[in-house]
């Protein structure tokens, strides 16, 4: 679908995921969209926002998001009228006919958001993070205050903690899931490959107890920052990896994440370490130095996941173990982006993710994991 003063279209897929979507609109349903990460769901939400008529508003939970779904906008539909309403941004554009809104900022404005016309569509970016109508919340708020509106969600992982999928069953904003695409459809042509190999060390989570679905982040911590495990994993990252440039590395929490970043300095690896705590500037400066190649790995904790997009990342490091489907989904997709001279993303899983998780939908059929920990692919 090529627009008229536009800087980008739609590849083939994303139209067929557009049509989808809108026919399924058109039946009066509340779609989920899943496109795997690096398959640019920013574009499919501004081609929606062209396409469909009235007011939208695009909610998701992140300032990036929200920045990057609005340039991709205006750079699908030069002349489209919209707005970012944020209170980190300091905009607060509830006027335009298609509104970008932060989760935390607009749930309450609603009734403000609303007085220029009634919205007639609610598109969610990363809408697994959206709780079932039994639960209160932000997006929930949003929801009712707009009772005429279609919803739209689009998501990698569109799934929550239990594995259950967002339209199924009765407590859920979502009935239907007309576009499913996974990673294995658009790899090699679109995506770059995973590579994995099965690592020496692991962490240890026999006596670290589960609430709610997931580990406990304390019992987690203390047996990720065990000297052994957390030595014993950098010195095999820092030999399986020594060829790629761009290392991101996912731990449990603050302390396990400063205790790896001072680990990988000892052995001079140049790199960068952000937190939620992290200032807005500092973390900026951080992921450019880690983007140009300054620095050669980034340490985060809850930070690098939906909605980070760095293409020349070709090594994912996950020391953080999880229970949630989801995020080890969320976690592997930050290596798939395409860059030059990007052949493929090592995966090194020192958190037993992928065992835990297999089958992982479709990732399987491309991580191939070699026994030892001691060949790359």
């Amino acid at each position: 679908m090529d627009m008229v003063g536009a800087t980008v279209t739609l590849r083939s897929y994303q139209e067929a995921a557009l049509e989808s979507a809108l026919e399924a609109l058109e039946q009066g349903e509340h779609p989920v969209i899943s496109l795997p990460t690096g398959s640019g769901k920013s574009l499919v939400i501004a081609a929606l926002c062209e396409a469909l008529e009235g007011r939208i508003l695009v909610g998701t939970h992140r300032q990036e998001l929200l920045e990057q779904d609005a340039a991709q906008l205006g750079r699908y539909a030069e002349d489209a009228a919209s707005g970012i309403y944020s209170a980190g941004l300091r905009r607060r554009e509830d006027q335009a006919r298609v509104i970008f809104g932060g989760i935390q900022s607009i749930y309450r404005r609603m009734d403000a958001v609303q007085q220029a016309g009634p919205l007639r569509y609610v598109i969610v970016d990363e809408c697994h993070r959206v709780p079932p109508p039994s639960e209160p919340s932000m997006y929930g708020t949003v929801f009712e205050a707009c009772p005429g509106a279609q919803r739209i969600g689009l998501s990698a992982t569109p799934y929550r903690l239990n594995d259950g999928l967002l339209h199924e069953g009765d407590d859920t904003w979502f009935t239907r899931m007309p576009v499913h695409i996974g990673i294995r459809d658009l790899t090699p042509q679109w995506l770059a490959p995973l590579v994995g190999v099965l690592t020496a060390h692991d962490i240890d989570v026999a006596d670290v107890r589960t609430r709610l679905g997931e580990f406990v982040p304390r019992d987690l911590s203390q047996s990720a920052c065990e000297e052994d495990a957390l030595q014993g994993a950098l010195d095999e990252l820092s030999t399986l990896a020594a060829a790629r440039q761009h290392w991101l590395l996912f731990c449990v929490d603050v302390n396990h994440s400063r205790l790896v970043h001072a680990a990988l300095e000892e052995r001079g690896i140049t790199s960068e370490i952000i937190l939620g705590e992290t200032p807005q500037e500092e973390r900026r400066a951080a992921l450019e130095r880690f983007r140009t190649g300054t620095s050669k790995a980034l340490v985060n904790c809850e930070v690098a996941t939906t909605g980070f997009d760095i293409p020349t990342i070709d090594c994912i490091a996950m020391l953080r173990p999880t229970m949630s489907k989801g995020l080890c989904v969320q976690m592997l997709g930050r290596g798939t982006r395409q860059a030059r001279g990007k052949t493929d993303c090592l995966v090194l899983d020192f958190a037993g993710n992928i065992e835990r998780h297999t089958p992982l939908d479709d990732l399987m059929d491309i991580i191939e994991l070699v026994q030892g920990g001691s060949d790359e692919l």
